[in-house]
């Protein structure tokens, strides 16, 4: 599971960083920026495995780095928020809290990229099949939630309209997975619909805190929970 996360959270870095490489700014704006990111999406990995200890190193990276000299104008502010949001992730005891910050950071990402009109560039891949199970279900969520997150860093209508569409599906059967997961499963559909009828990055980014809160919620469940298909969509990656 965590795997996946990880490949899905280098394809999105890879096309932020093509794009940061290429923007005009000065070079040391431009590293500043990909560290900053490198650093975002690392805080992202853990706290959607709802690994809360993972994620408090690369925020307190965040919430200390200081700003470069000769940013662009105003470009500081979105580097104030960032610490403020990351130091919220330091100090959360639990994970819901610590998804909001995240997400508030993808935010910040987005209105910095929308303030410099330059939004960031990603290939969409391809959605995994739709197929019956656990293992399969919880693929296409994880296709959906990144295409979100590029939607709100991009920022990227493009984007967060294919991972809303994505979770538009029908939701798993009662009999396809053990109930605890089952149900969090639904919410996540739920939370597509909410993403769906999101505007501007103050409520999409509510909308994407609660996904991540609850994906970690579900990968935690199912690395606890007993059962063949448990185990099975641990291995594969959902």
């Amino acid at each position: 599971m965590r795997s996946l996360i990880d490949k899905m959270a280098i394809v999105s870095m890879h096309g932020c960083l093509v794009l940061l490489a290429a923007c005009s700014q000065p070079e040391t704006t431009t590293d500043h920026m990909q560290e900053h990111f490198t650093q975002v999406e690392a805080t992202r990995a853990a706290v959607i495995s709802g690994d809360l200890d993972a994620a408090r190193e690369p925020a307190r990276w965040l919430a200390r780095h200081e700003a470069t000299q000769g940013v662009p104008e105003g470009w500081g502010q979105h580097v104030v928020q960032m610490q403020l949001a990351a130091q919220r992730i330091v100090d959360a005891n639990e994970i819901a809290p610590a998804a909001a910050a995240t997400a508030e950071m993808g935010a910040i990402c987005g209105g910095c990229h929308q303030g410099m009109d330059e939004g960031a560039q990603f290939t969409f891949v391809a959605p995994p099949p739709q197929e019956a199970g656990v293992v399969a279900h919880m693929l296409r969520h994880q296709w959906a939630a990144q295409r979100l997150w590029e939607g709100l860093v991009g920022p990227s209508e493009e984007a967060w309209s294919r991972g809303v569409a994505a979770l538009a599906e029908a939701p798993l059967q009662p009999t396809e997975s053990p109930e605890e997961v089952g149900e969090l499963a639904s919410r996540v559909h739920e939370l597509g619909t909410q993403a769906g009828e999101a505007t501007g990055f103050i409520d999409r980014a509510k909308v994407y805190g609660d996904l991540l809160a609850t994906c970690a919620q579900c990968h935690r469940q199912m690395d606890a929970g007993p059962g063949t298909r448990v185990r099975a969509a641990r291995t594969g990656g959902g």
